[in-house]
C-alpha cells in the first residue's frame, strides 16, 4: 500500500503531466500560426515523452518518474527560452509552472516511493 505523501505526489505529477501537455497542445495547435499539418506533427514530437512513460507512471515504477524527471529538463530549458523570446505569450509562463510542478511532484514520489518500498 502507498503512503499518502507518495500517492499525494503522485496525482499531483500526473495532473501536471495532463496540464503540461494540454498547455503545449493550446500553444502548438491553436496559437501558432504554421500549417496544421507542422503544428500537429511538433505537438506529436513535444507529446510523444509523456506518451512513453504513462504506462510505466500509472503502474506507479518509481524509475518511470525518474526518467520523467529527466525528461522535464528539456521542457525547462524550452520554456525558460520561450519566456526569454520578445515573442512570449502569456501561455508561456503557465507552461513554466507546469514544468515546475511536474518536476518537483516527481522527484517527491521517487523520494517517498523508494523510502516506502525499502522499509
Amino acid at each position: 500500500m502507498t503512503s499518502s505523501k507518495a500517492e499525494m505526489a503522485r496525482n499531483a505529477c500526473l495532473i501536471s503531466c495532463a496540464l503540461l501537455v494540454l498547455l503545449y497542445g493550446i500553444k502548438t495547435l491553436v496559437l501558432w500560426p504554421k500549417a496544421i499539418d507542422t503544428r500537429l506533427i511538433i505537438f506529436v514530437i513535444q507529446a510523444l515523452p509523456f506518451v512513453a512513460l504513462f504506462p510505466g507512471m500509472f503502474k506507479r515504477h518509481w524509475r518511470s518518474y525518474a526518467w520523467l524527471c529527466f525528461i522535464v529538463l528539456l521542457y525547462f530549458m524550452n520554456a525558460t527560452l520561450a519566456l526569454f523570446s520578445p515573442q512570449r505569450l502569456v501561455i508561456d509562463w503557465f507552461i513554466m509552472l507546469a514544468v515546475v510542478s511536474v518536476f518537483m511532484a516527481a522527484m517527491m514520489f521517487v523520494r517517498w516511493r523508494r523510502v516506502e518500498l525499502a522499509g
